[in-house]
This record gives C-alpha cells, structure tokens and sequence, in this order.
C-alpha cells in the first residue's frame, strides 16, 4: 500500500470511486482568533497493489499541536475483496474527511497523521496564523497599496 496523494483542502469529494479536490495544498489556517473551525477537509487516494488483495486495513486520522495528545478524529476498516481474475493492475482507494468543524484552539502548527495498520504513513503540517499576522495588508488601520 502507498500513499499517492494526501492533502488538506478546500473541498473534497469521492464519486464513483473518483477523488475530486478542490484547493489542494493547505498549509496555511488564517484565522482572526482562536478557538476557531479549521474549515478544511483531508484527502486521501492509497494504492492498493494486488498482492495486497482480500484484507482488511485499519485506517486512523488523527489531528494533534504540538506539545499535546493527538486527538483522534476518525477510524475505520478498509475491506479489499480478493482480487478480480482480470485485473491485474493496482487500485486506488479514495479517502475524504471533512474537517470543517475541527475546533483550532490555538496559534501554530498543527500535524494531521494518516495511520494503516498501526504504522503512520504521511504526516501533514500546517500552521495556523492569526490574520493580521498571516495576511499582509490585513494589520489594522493598513492597506495594501496605499500609502
């Protein structure tokens, strides 16, 4: 098994068996203060090679800061039926969590782990900013381009 993708964003969305993503590559939460909503999403495609066929995988996301216990925001099993006689070439495996309403409560990094059977397989960092801090021209009383 491989991770191919594996980003916050936007949007996401599984349709037959297809991964559509929408503003991929989030790596920056600007929020005005915090406690806030990460107002995100995680996605996923994992590669599923046919001698991995007819098993069951753990699948664990769990989202953490630093200095502090991850908390666990979603687990689940993955069921891959025997492989089909015809085919003969690897399967993706979409994966979408929407994270809309994951409670930020504080500035800094803040680590996604994806975990299969126990093991981590990707770590994703992002960093949460306070809006005047993150965004130039968004400091009170300034514009950009205008002096």
């Amino acid at each position: 098994m491989k991770v191919r993708v594996s980003t916050l964003c936007d949007a996401a969305s599984i349709r037959e068996g297809l991964l559509s993503v929408l503003g991929a590559g989030v790596n920056r939460l600007v929020r005005d203060s915090v406690p806030a909503a990460m107002l995100a999403s995680y996605a996923a495609l994992l590669e599923i090679t046919p001698d991995e066929w007819g098993r069951d995988i753990q699948v664990t996301i769990t989202v953490g800061f630093d200095y502090e216990e991850e908390t666990l925001v979603e687990r689940g099993v993955i069921s891959i039926p025997e492989q089909p006689a015809d085919l003969r070439t690897s399967v993706m495996i979409p994966i979408v969590l929407d994270l809309s309403q994951f409670v930020l409560h504080q500035f800094g990094p803040v680590r996604l782990n994806l975990t299969v059977d126990g093991q981590v397989v990707d770590t994703l960092t992002a960093e949460v900013v306070e809006s005047a801090v993150g965004i130039p021209g968004t400091e009170p009383n300034t514009r950009v381009g205008v002096q």
